[in-house]
């Protein structure tokens, strides 16, 4: 196989692995509620965050989005589930953080959001956040 055939191989398959991992996880036939930003605050971090939530036929939804600490460039990646205006999630990623949990509900009138959530630390580090529809 000639070196140019095989780089044209490898750079599909980057761009397919790229596709597959950096998309939304948004089930099929869901309708987007909404995009939030807001913040979040807890004792060792602080920062701004944002949540897209989605509303499947059924009346649920999923949400995502991530918080961003500014104290030592913290990024993590949050991913839930919502049932009625309950929101359930978990956080993602490497480290200390991944499994870590958040909770919250979303106003009647989907314009804002607010819960609290808990980092799984030595410290136990536990906080809130609130967003509201952009």
């Amino acid at each position: 196989m000639s070196t140019r055939r095989q780089i044209i191989i490898l750079g599909l398959l980057f761009v397919l692995t790229l596709y597959g991992c950096g998309g939304a996880s948004v089930p099929q036939g869901a309708q987007k509620i909404g995009h939030y930003e807001g913040t979040f605050t807890s004792a060792m971090l602080f920062g701004p965050c944002q949540v897209d939530l989605y509303r499947r036929p059924s009346g649920n939804g999923t949400f995502e989005g991530s918080f961003q600490g500014t104290e030592e460039d913290v990024f993590l990646t949050i991913k839930g589930q919502m049932t009625g205006n309950n929101l359930e999630g978990t956080f993602f990623g490497e480290g200390v953080f991944a499994g870590s949990t958040i909770s919250g509900t979303l106003t009647d009138d989907e314009n804002s959001m607010s819960g609290t959530f808990a980092l799984n630390t030595s410290y136990s580090v536990k906080g809130t956040w609130k967003a509201q529809r952009k």
